[in-house]
């Protein structure tokens, strides 16, 4: 009796934090919303008071705001990834686990194993993330490094390597908001392929966030050259792409070792 009691707590304790999160979140994306309408006029307006004082593009006001827009954007992209993690460790304590034996590890890996042994259904974020305006965010992100390395392509140094910037994130950003819009048309059966589609666009965001924080490095300390700067954002997005296409592969296997082993018991029963 006191563990079935224990248990269920720990159950109550698991769903007030997803709640108090999904809250957080929800405050969070009201002041994005807010941060999202004025900044471009005090961008503007701060570049203006630079020309007529005489000062340089790169002062630390003006740095200031470039960091401080994208920070306030990532942190509820950065909370609804921890969110969907919560979602997955809820069911990996509350799920059953399936009995798959040993041997199956020397052909697919105890990583694989594991996780078809926990039963874990990945497609259930999918929804929770939408519902919490990873759409919205994702647009905002993409909007505000737009304007604000248009604004670094104003610094005599920083043109080039404010094209390349947006050349490297365009297209994936493209393809990301088309991924967004082909899951928010599916509302009935979730299917493993939307949340590769979703782990992209998420990965694709935090990806641009990077490469512009090392891009303001670039344009205002001169930290690398621009040649450089091109194979750090191309070598990066080809890590991402491997990253993601090994970590799907391996969803994909357990998957099929699990329904292995679920046509296996029917047969012998």
């Amino acid at each position: 009796m006191d563990k079935s009691i224990s248990i269920k707590n720990k159950k109550a304790l698991k769903n007030i934090t997803i709640e108090k999160r999904s809250k957080i979140i929800e405050k969070m994306n009201l002041w994005v919303n807010r941060i999202t309408l004025v900044y471009p006029g005090i961008i503007l307006l701060i570049d203006l008071i630079l020309k007529v004082n005489g000062k340089e593009d790169t002062s630390l006001y003006k740095l200031i705001f470039q960091l401080v827009t994208p920070i306030f954007i990532i942190v509820p992209i950065y909370m609804l990834i921890k969110l969907h993690g919560l979602i997955l460790n809820k069911q990996q304590e509350t799920n059953d686990t399936i009995d798959i034996p040993r041997k199956a590890i020397s052909r697919y890996g105890r990583a694989i194993w594991n996780d078809a042994r926990a039963n874990i259904d990945y497609t259930k974020g999918i929804t929770v993330l939408l519902e919490h305006g990873f759409d919205t965010l994702s647009q905002k992100l993409f909007a505000s490094l737009v304007t604000l390395t248009a604004t670094l392509a104003a610094v005599e140094r920083g043109a080039t390597a404010c094209l390349i910037y947006l050349l490297i994130i365009l297209g994936p950003y493209l393809f990301s908001f088309w991924s967004i819009e082909q899951i928010k048309q599916n509302k009935k059966e979730r299917k493993m392929s939307e949340y590769l589609l979703l782990t992209i666009s998420v990965f694709i965001n935090l990806l641009a966030f990077i490469l512009y924080f090392i891009l303001v490095m670039v344009v205002y300390f001169s930290s690398m050259s621009t040649e450089v700067f091109f194979w750090v954002c191309l070598l990066l997005s080809i890590g991402l792409i491997l990253f993601i296409g090994y970590d799907y592969y391996g969803l994909i296997q357990s998957i099929k070792l699990r329904s292995e082993e679920g046509s296996k018991k029917q047969e012998n029963q």
